[in-house]
């Protein structure tokens, strides 16, 4: 009986990964909570005012304003994540 084959661990992160690492998390952490807490109080205000047209309104103005950073920030922590160094 063969033994399973282990998966290799992945190197380290370069200066380069690490740099990306740090500028996308930068951009992707307050962006992504901004965008949340935005989209929450107004999903919150259009509830308690029964106004169920303003829930959708206030929905797709958060994420409209915040697609494009937290895309940016997932974009740069994926490109960090794959400088590692091959092993």
């Amino acid at each position: 009986m063969s033994m399973p084959e282990t998966p290799k661990p992945k190197g380290s992160l370069t200066g380069a990964g690490i740099a990306l690492v740090v500028i996308g998390l930068l951009i992707l952490v307050p962006s992504g909570l901004c965008t949340g807490v935005l989209g929450i109080m107004g999903a919150a205000e259009a509830i308690s005012r029964n106004n169920w047209s303003d829930l959708f309104q206030g929905l797709t103005e958060a994420l409209s304003f915040g697609f494009v950073p937290i895309l940016l920030g997932s974009v740069l922590l994926w490109a960090g994540l794959q400088l590692r160094k091959k092993k």
